[in-house]
């Protein structure tokens, strides 16, 4: 669905599907050939706009074990209640699995156990999360797939907020990608993914938990995410690094204990070294010419668009489209929002929105109103000449 354009422009005049930026596909051979994984089910993306770099049965339904949690922080954090106190219940404090050792009836902040939590993966601390969130574990469940599917995240369906194994409770590789994707762009889970070290308050001591995420600590610049494991799901990972303005995500579902950290490394490596952002349309240039009836408008992007390339190449990797939505009046000026360009992947799923901005004013030129022929023509026709050839007559005997 297309964002408003935010103007009172008429109706949809142009609807123009341009096939473009086609590189080469994501398993391509030669040196782009990805690390060998361990890992089921695989995906790396561009961390900004979703671009797949690589896919290894990215959506093939799998246990997620404790990246399940990458939601439930992200839901505690844009709540209501994570300026609040949560009050630990009993059912939270029993929760089987990992833990953050919380006590029922104890009253702690909730973005201290959200920090807790994803450092040591404590189902505790994702119970009472739900719960301060949602009133229940049912409704916060309910919530997390709502979200996941406004997100666009294929092949999710959670059954509970902490990731332990149940039959309903699976991912994709590439839906874990899109919901890092999008948690990742608040500031404040990007602060918690991104710490190493956190206490909960007092009781009677702190307790001091510290990030089981070894990337963090071993891999340049790396930056979160999540790390998760039971016997069900095998070791998952979802891993973020930044390095020279490239962000990248890369996912791994149903790992082996002893290949995930280099694994992820690998993945994340071969991303960085391999491709590089391009403009592909840049701000201010004309980039195509639309027709308004008998007008011109050349078109350009109010910000540019920036896609990974592969190894040198000024293309954009993958199958790439663009559409461009546009809208105008029949006159305008230059730098007037007339339109909207999505740019997509291969499957549809939209990568980059950007305003579409005329080049130039522009007028349409005035229409000729058609000639209409009617019955009364030849009869107007006939009458004048009637009416010239007694003139003519007239004239004749005059003389």
């Amino acid at each position: 669905m297309h964002r408003a354009l935010g103007v009172g422009l008429p109706v949809l005049l142009f609807f123009v599907t341009l096939m473009g930026w086609t590189g080469v596909p994501a398993q391509a051979a030669g040196p782009l050939t990805p690390p060998a994984l361990s890992a089921e089910a695989a995906v790396l993306i561009d961390g900004t706009t979703g671009q797949i770099l690589y896919e290894k049965n990215a959506e093939k339904p799998l246990y997620p074990a404790s990246i399940t949690k990458i939601m439930t922080a992200y839901l505690a954090i844009v709540s209501p209640a994570w300026s609040r106190t949560l009050t630990v219940s009993e059912e939270a404090a029993l929760q089987p699995g990992s833990s953050n050792y919380l006590l029922a009836g104890q009253r702690l902040p909730v973005a201290a156990v959200a920090q807790a939590m994803m450092l040591t993966s404590g189902n505790d601390s994702a119970w009472a999360l739900a719960q301060a969130v949602s009133g229940s574990e049912r409704a916060f469940v309910q919530l997390m797939n709502r979200t996941a599917a406004a997100w666009g995240a294929p092949g999710i369906h959670f059954d509970n907020p902490t990731g332990l194994p149940d039959p309903r409770h699976v991912v994709t590789a590439l839906g874990m990608a899109v919901i890092a994707q999008h948690a990742m762009q608040n500031p404040i889970f990007r602060h918690l993914v991104d710490t190493r070290q956190a206490s909960l308050p007092p009781d009677p001591a702190p307790r001091i938990f510290y990030s089981q995420n070894q990337l963090l600590y071993s891999f340049p610049g790396a930056n979160g995410i999540k790390l998760g494991y039971t016997i069900e799901a095998g070791e998952t990972l979802v891993a973020s690094a930044s390095r020279h303005g490239t962000f990248l995500i890369a996912v791994l579902l149903h790992d082996s204990p002893y290949a995930l950290w280099g694994d992820g490394a690998a993945l994340l490596d071969w991303g960085f070294s391999h491709f590089h952002p391009v403009t592909v349309i840049a701000r201010g240039r004309i980039f195509t010419v639309v027709r308004r009836h008998g007008a011109r408008i050349p078109l350009t992007v109010a910000d540019s668009v920036t896609l990974l390339a592969a190894d040198g190449s000024r293309r954009a990797y993958g199958s790439v489209r663009q559409q461009v939505l546009v809208t105008a009046p029949p006159s305008g000026r230059r730098g007037m929002v007339v339109g909207l360009l999505t740019v997509s992947d291969g499957q549809e799923r939209p990568l980059v929105e950007r305003t579409l901005l005329a080049a130039r004013a522009w007028v349409d030129p005035p229409a000729v109103p058609p000639v209409r022929w009617t019955p009364q023509w030849p009869l107007l026709a006939g009458l004048t000449v009637l009416g010239y050839l007694w003139w003519m007559k007239e004239k004749r005997h005059a003389a």
